[in-house]
């Protein structure tokens, strides 16, 4: 019986990989970082869902592309994070410094730093882990243990 809550814990934390449009909410638009740098007028005050690469620190709280970008400093490859303090808190324990899928607002021009960034994602309204294919793999098996 533990092994099935813990599975279903683990279970809950897995990506949503379809959303539908409810009822007086925004459309989301599932979108790369790459196509917000290239495109930012097609998707500027749009509900969005972004999978990259998470730093939040001292005014420079950005999703980046890769994790080398975030490395090598090449915020060119970023987008700007209007975070509440409690989502700060929240990234600091446990999703710092790691792959994340967000949802909010994209906004080509509103930022803190106008030379740095390529504009923002403000309203977050969710910052989830973002599963590697060996957690992914680890939780099929675990299922797989849980059903034999």
């Amino acid at each position: 019986m533990k092994k099935l809550v813990m599975l279903l814990l683990k279970a809950s934390s897995l990506p949503r990989f379809f959303l539908f449009k409810q009822k007086g909410k925004k459309e989301i638009h599932n979108v790369s970082i790459i196509n917000l740098i290239t495109t930012p007028d097609l998707y500027h005050n749009t509900k969005i869902n972004i999978i990259g690469y998470i730093g939040v620190e001292f005014g420079r709280d950005a999703i980046y592309l890769h994790k080398e970008d975030y490395e090598n400093g090449l915020m060119i490859n970023s987008i700007e994070l209007f975070l509440k303090e409690s989502q700060k808190d929240d990234i600091q324990y446990g999703l710092n410094y790691r792959y994340v899928i967000l949802e909010g607002i994209f906004d080509k021009n509103s930022t803190h730093y106008n030379y740095l960034f390529n504009g923002c994602i403000k309203e977050i309204s969710r910052i989830d882990k973002w599963l590697s294919r060996s957690e992914i793999k680890k939780i099929t098996m675990d299922c797989r243990e849980v059903n034999s």
